[in-house]
């Protein structure tokens, strides 16, 4: 009887507890693109990727972003925010040698300081794999309100939506469902919740309490190994010379981009849209075998029968990268394009859009200089990408 009664009490305080749980998710939890916190260290497989560092560290601040932890004393500190899909998120590159990075540690110069009349310079990267235009806004627009003060936004133009468009099959029509919040944010307050151990808000409340207090590393060994199994496929398989019909996808990048940058000029943030970036003109062999990605479908999931060619790929990123500069300009953000300074090679790229350290060192310094350049004004397009070009060189 004795056991009854401890075992209904039990029962009672753990459902008691996740009922709190929920109630505290529901009203003052946060979003984060990266779990609070988080470190890994990822050992880089050297057969699948040869030109990246060995040894990749990862590190997550306090606002879920991938970078180093806000100064205590910030006042005087200039403020940067970056998001994109992966080519930001750098997944591959060691952190200090990511673009945002680079943007960092370039502004923290003497010189730049001055120009930006602060003590110190902050950048917060929020770039995560495959963040579609219309997920950029949904993130802004969970994140943005808990930030006390920003200096400026950089948004790096990507290839997501044209990703996610050839692994749904190259839509005529950009689906109407809106993207899951499990594919943007890593830490969430929304469900589903449920009552199986991974899906109790209790689980999830005390795994970031975990992550906060011991701050465990996560490592991990021959990361990108599956890379050579992804080149392969491609090799094998039948390219498509022309693409289907891009209108709907231009449709969905053109809308969502418009009102991103449209909302955040309303705010009174300084924007700079810098312009994708590719692997472009005639590749050599050995930068066609870098290739991967895609596929008229998943690669990740099954074997593809079918990939789209360089050509037809690269003729859509340039419809990107000319109406993204044209709709950023057009809502009065400061753009940067540096397609015709960043040198196209596999010194520079290990694939057809990311870039290797050496092709995140032109990234960031050019966009360093661009933001410290104290002569241009918010709201005023260009930029000089001199410096870019001397870097290449």
């Amino acid at each position: 009887m004795m056991e009854s009664a401890l075992i209904l009490v039990a029962v009672a305080v753990l459902v008691a507890l996740e009922i709190a749980s929920r109630a505290f998710l529901a009203r003052r939890g946060r979003y984060h693109v990266w779990l609070p916190f988080s470190h890994s260290r990822h050992e880089l497989d050297r057969e699948a990727l040869p030109m990246l560092e060995e040894v990749v560290e990862w590190r997550v601040n306090a606002d879920g972003e991938r970078g180093d932890p806000l100064p205590d004393e910030w006042t005087d500190t200039y403020r940067v925010l970056v998001i994109g899909g992966s080519t930001t998120e750098c997944y591959f590159i060691d952190q200090a040698s990511t673009w945002p990075a680079v943007v960092q540690e370039a502004l923290r110069r003497p010189e730049h300081l001055a120009r930006l009349s602060v003590g110190s310079v902050h950048v917060g990267n929020l770039g995560r794999s495959l963040t579609t235009t219309d997920q950029m806004r949904e993130v802004f627009a969970r994140v943005l309100d808990r930030y006390e003060r920003l200096d400026a936004v950089v948004i790096l133009g990507n290839a997501s939506d044209i990703v996610r468009w050839t692994h749904l099959g190259t839509p005529a029509v950009w689906p109407d469902a809106g993207p899951p919040v499990s594919d943007m944010f890593a830490a969430h307050p929304e469900g589903p919740h449920g009552w199986t151990p991974r899906r109790l808000a209790a689980r999830r409340l005390l795994g970031g309490l975990r992550q906060r207090l011991l701050r465990p590393v996560d490592r991990r060994r021959d990361v990108g190994r599956r890379m050579i199994e992804l080149r392969r496929r491609r090799a094998d398989a039948r390219l498509i010379e022309t693409l289907p019909d891009t209108s709907g996808l231009l449709d969905h990048f053109e809308t969502h981009l418009a009102a991103c940058l449209r909302e955040l000029v309303e705010r009174d943030l300084r924007v700079l849209f810098v312009a994708n970036l590719w692997l472009d003109g005639k590749l050599e062999p050995s930068e066609e075998a870098l290739l991967w990605n895609f596929g008229h479908g998943r690669p990740y999931e099954r074997p593809l029968e079918r990939y789209y060619a360089q050509p037809a790929i690269c003729e859509v990123l340039r419809d990107f990268h000319d109406r993204g500069l044209a709709i950023a300009e057009a809502a009065g953000c400061e753009t940067l394009d540096l397609m015709p300074s960043m040198e196209s090679s596999a010194r520079t790229y290990y694939d057809l859009l990311h870039h290797t350290p050496l092709g995140n060192r032109i990234l960031g310094e050019a966009i360093a200089a661009h933001l410290a350049n104290s002569s241009v004004e918010r709201g005023q397009s260009g930029g000089d990408d001199g410096d870019a070009r001397a870097i290449a060189m």
